[in-house]
C-alpha cells in the first residue's frame, strides 16, 4: 500500500540553496527560482515541460534514479520536454544525477551558447539524442545511451557506461569527436 501511495503522489522538486528550502511541482518554475549553485532534488515520476528546458546557470539536478532496483517505491525520475533540455555556456559546472532524459539533451540552442564546461552526468539514461557542443567538456559516469551520442568537437570522458543503440544502420551511435576528444573506459 505504501508503494502504491508514493507512486500516486504528485511529482515534487525541492530547491535547496542559500535560503530555506522551497517545494515546487513545476520544473520550469523551480529552475527559474533557482540561483546559480543551487540543488534541485526531483522525486520519482515524469516531469513534463513545454518547449525547451534551458539551463543557463550552474545547477545540480538530483533525481530518484533510473534503475528499478533503486526506484521501485518512488519510480524513476524522467525529464520530458517537448523539444530538448538545453545546457547553455552559462550553465557550466552543472550536474545531473539519477535522471532519465526522454527527449534530446543538447548543449546550446543550435546556433549559440553551446560550450559549457565541467558538465557531469552520473547514472543517467538518454532515450533520445545527446549532443555536446564545440569547446564543451563533459564527464559521464555509469550512464545508458539508447540513441545517438554526438560530440560536435566537444571533449568527453565516459566511464562505465552502456551504449544500447537501436537506430538505423545509416547513423553511427557515437560520432563527431574529431578534434575535441573522447575517452572511454570500461564501457
Amino acid at each position: 500500500l505504501l508503494a502504491t501511495t508514493a507512486k500516486a503522489q504528485l511529482q515534487r522538486i525541492v530547491l535547496q540553496g542559500g535560503g530555506a528550502p522551497q517545494v515546487f511541482t513545476d520544473l520550469g518554475a523551480a529552475v527559474t527560482a533557482a540561483q546559480s549553485g543551487d540543488k534541485l532534488y526531483l522525486s520519482g515520476g515524469v516531469f513534463n515541460y513545454t518547449g525547451s528546458l534551458v539551463v543557463d546557470k550552474t545547477l545540480h539536478f538530483i533525481g530518484a534514479g533510473i534503475g528499478p532496483d533503486s526506484s521501485s517505491v518512488t519510480n524513476t525520475t524522467s525529464i520530458s520536454p517537448t523539444t530538448a533540455v538545453q545546457v547553455f555556456t552559462a550553465g557550466s559546472g552543472s550536474s545531473f544525477t539519477g535522471i532519465r532524459f526522454l527527449n534530446t539533451m543538447q548543449y546550446g540552442d543550435g546556433a549559440a551558447n553551446f560550450s559549457p564546461t565541467g558538465i557531469v552526468f552520473q547514472r543517467c539514461e538518454f532515450i533520445s539524442y545527446a549532443h555536446l557542443g564545440a569547446g564543451s567538456t563533459t564527464v559521464i559516469d555509469e550512464c545508458v545511451f539508447r540513441f545517438r551520442f554526438y560530440g560536435y568537437d566537444g571533449q568527453a570522458t565516459v566511464t562505465r557506461s552502456i551504449f544500447s543503440y537501436g537506430g538505423t544502420a545509416t547513423h553511427a551511435p557515437i560520432s563527431a569527436f574529431t578534434t575535441g576528444g573522447l575517452t572511454m573506459d570500461h564501457c
